[in-house]
This record gives structure tokens, C-alpha cells and sequence, in this order.
């Protein structure tokens, strides 16, 4: 929603850093969501915010179904 920046920091903790977007960008001290599991690879967050997908290392393959309730 350009309000927020949300990142993965070392050892797998979700982070969140609010911003405000104008002439410059001011951002708000960084605030920890969630501690992850340290051996994430990469992670993922929905448009709303709500959920997140996020991968450890030597993780088995697995496929992401998008949009399955759609008619």
C-alpha cells in the first residue's frame, strides 16, 4: 500500500520500516513482526499484508497454487 517496507533481516526475523512517500522518502524506525526460521531463503508477503510465504534453505520443491478460488 506504499505506507510500508517489509524486509527479511538475518536469522529469518520479518521486519517492518513505515514510510512516508512525498518530495523525500522519511522512514520510520524499523519494527520486528515475526522471528522466522533462521534458515529462510527468501519470503514473500500478500497485497493486504496478512500473509507470508517464507522458504528455508534445502527445503523440499513445492508448488504455489495463485488464484485457486477463482471461477
Amino acid at each position: 500500500d506504499g505506507k510500508e517496507l517489509l524486509y527479511l533481516a538475518p536469522g529469518g526475523k520479518m521486519m517492518s520500516v513505515a514510510v512516508t512517500l512525498g518530495p523525500e522518502l522519511r522512514a520510520q524506525a524499523p519494527v520486528a513482526l515475526f522471528q522466522g526460521p533462521a534458515n529462510v531463503a527468501f519470503g514473500g508477503v500478500t497485497a493486504d499484508g496478512q500473509r507470508f510465504l517464507l522458504v528455508e534453505r534445502g527445503s523440499a520443491p513445492f508448488t504455489v497454487v495463485l488464484n485457486w478460488m477463482r471461477d
